[in-house]
């Protein structure tokens, strides 16, 4: 089927088999950016052993060696699939050593733009072999000037890679921190933040508990992965949320809490 029909099929019709018959079209047409556009849309539709190899070689086209190795830690059976990105990361490594420097410098310099640009240009490190992002990433965790954002969504990129070997970070109050990222909790899974996401249901208002969302939100980014031992009752947490969002005073609060969310709403007016 054409491509056209297809990419118009999926506009109405997000389903795994016309994902698969989109990109698969694409491929054929040699237009693997745009093909993997539409894989990353839908990944989960290529954890499947049939499919598998698609997904990966498409990232690996496109040089996403990070990402591509994210993906084979989601799968049962990843045998042989390291050594396929390996084999990628050293070809190209050998012929596109320009680029390699261009995006680690970069990379090491993140701190020097506003966060918006931080993140397109982390975006573009999880070009980098795993080597080489891991030499930028261990820079960037421990950078003074650096955003706690950043910090925290690279420590999630090194979780997902399951890096077992120890890292500094700096945490959101300029404390350094070890970890091996592997043990680290999933960012968006951590009980606590599930806990509080619950409580905040129970306001019965979607406006507001859209808005409690985001601001608790950044606030769990600039907490992780230490959320469990600052919120200690979720409750008081979510009565804190609200006023600090209307405007009043969280005097209901734990003061440990208050203090440490204050603190971080407080860096909102330095993102720009």
């Amino acid at each position: 089927m054409d491509v056209e029909i297809l990419a118009e099929i999926y506009v109405q019709n997000r389903s795994i088999e016309i994902n698969r018959q989109l990109v698969t079209a694409l491929l054929a047409e040699q237009q693997y950016a745009e093909a993997l556009n539409y894989a990353n849309d839908l990944p989960e539709a290529y954890v499947a052993s049939d499919f598998q190899l698609i997904y990966l070689d498409l990232l690996l086209h496109e040089a996403e060696f990070i990402l591509a190795r994210e993906f084979i830690n989601l799968l049962d059976n990843s045998k042989g699939l390291i050594e396929r990105i390996e084999q990628a990361e050293l070809s190209y490594r050998v012929d596109f050593p320009e680029s390699i420097k261009k995006i680690s410098r970069d990379f090491y310099h993140l701190s020097e733009y506003p966060l918006n640009e931080q993140a397109d240009r982390l975006k573009h490190a999880l070009r980098l072999p795993l080597a080489d992002f891991l030499v930028g990433a261990k820079f960037v965790l421990i950078d003074p000037f650096g955003s706690q954002v950043t910090r925290t969504n690279i420590l999630d990129h090194l979780r997902r890679v399951e890096l077992a070997e120890m890292v500094t970070s700096l945490w959101f109050d300029q404390t350094e921190h070890q970890f091996k990222p592997v043990e680290l909790p999933d960012l968006f899974e951590q009980p606590v933040r599930l806990a509080v996401r619950k409580e905040i249901s129970l306001l019965n208002d979607p406006v507001m508990e859209r808005s409690l969302e985001q601001i608790n939100q950044y606030i769990m980014i600039n907490l992780y992965p230490f959320a469990a031992d600052v919120i200690l009752d979720v409750p008081k947490w979510v009565q804190g949320l609200l006023a600090n969002l209307l405007g009043d005073d969280d005097q209901f609060d734990l003061k440990s809490q208050s203090d440490i969310r204050r603190a971080i709403l407080g860096t909102l007016d330095n993102l720009a």
